[in-house]
Order: structure tokens, then C-alpha cells, then sequence
């Protein structure tokens, strides 16, 4: 399996305008998000794409604004473009299929050390073998060795997270 060493953008942002709430210096509940159907263009057994976010507080407009840990997919890439600040609009919301299954409650300092793994989390040729699911595997693997999650922990969500999408 190879790596793309050009597709890594750490500290890309997308969704300009959104940046006024800063990620706020209190414990944050952290999410393994599932999305069923978005991962495009390969098999079945592994097409959901799993992802991280935290829930920052609510913008001007009323919309939430997330802080997501993700791979982007292209038609036959993906893409790990670091944190990036989100906003989710209430029609987003309300017709979403994604389930965000709790991690951990993580202080600011956790989250900042999440991001460095994450940011650090090498990307794969996607495909029937490797994608989403297992860069997110990867970060929580890396981040047990740092202290950050606990066996249990990613246990708990990775079961979760392989029920929502069977």
C-alpha cells in the first residue's frame, strides 16, 4: 500500500466567514462520526466515511459550527486537509444520516494534541482495503500512545461506529 506524500494540507480551512468562534478552553465532547453513504466509488464493506468533530457553539446565523478531523475524497484520492472549522446549517441537520457516536470529553489541550495526531496521519491509496475507517483507526491507535484514549475508549466507539453502518 502506498502513501500520498503531495495530498496532505494541514491547516487548509474551507467555509470562509465561520471563523469568529474560536475552539473554546473548556472539555468538549469528541465524536467518531459515521456517515453512511458518503464515502464515493468504492465497495460496499467499507463505504461509510467515519470522521471526528466536537460541537464549538452556535454562529451568528444560528447554524452549529463544528471542528472536524476528516479525509476528503476525490474520485480516486483522498485528502487530508487538517482541522477545519464547519458549519452544519439546522436543513444540514435535519437531514442528515450521519450518527456522532461520543469518543471522550476532551479538554482544549487534548483536542489541540488530537489535531497534531491527526495532522501527522498519514494517507493511504484509497480503495476496497484502506480508507476513511482506517485513517480514523489509525489517529485513535496513535492517540492511545499518547494517552489521549484509552483501549476502552476505542473499543466502544469503533463497535458503535461498525453497527451504524451494517
Amino acid at each position: 500500500m502506498t502513501y500520498f506524500p503531495a495530498i496532505n494540507h494541514p491547516c487548509y480551512n474551507r467555509r470562509a466567514g465561520v471563523f469568529s468562534i474560536e475552539d473554546p478552553n473548556k472539555p468538549l465532547q469528541v465524536h467518531l462520526v459515521v456517515n453512511p453513504r458518503y464515502q464515493q466509488g468504492y465497495p460496499a464493506a467499507k463505504n461509510a466515511q467515519w470522521l471526528f468533530t466536537w460541537d464549538l457553539g452556535i454562529n451568528k446565523d444560528g447554524d452549529l459550527t463544528q471542528r472536524r478531523l476528516e479525509l476528503d475524497s476525490g474520485f480516486d484520492t483522498l485528502s487530508n486537509n487538517g482541522p477545519i472549522t464547519w458549519t452544519v446549517s439546522k436543513a444540514e441537520k435535519a437531514s442528515s444520516i450521519s450518527v456522532a457516536i461520543p469518543l471522550k470529553m476532551m479538554t482544549l489541550a487534548e483536542r489541540k494534541s488530537f489535531e497534531d495526531i491527526a495532522v501527522a496521519a498519514k494517507v493511504k491509496t484509497p480503495g476496497a482495503v484502506w480508507n476513511a475507517q482506517n485513517w480514523c483507526e489509525e489517529v485513535m491507535d496513535q492517540a492511545q500512545k499518547k494517552g489521549l484514549l484509552t483501549p476502552k475508549e476505542i473499543k466502544t466507539a469503533t463497535d458503535a461506529a461498525r453497527r451504524a453502518h451494517s
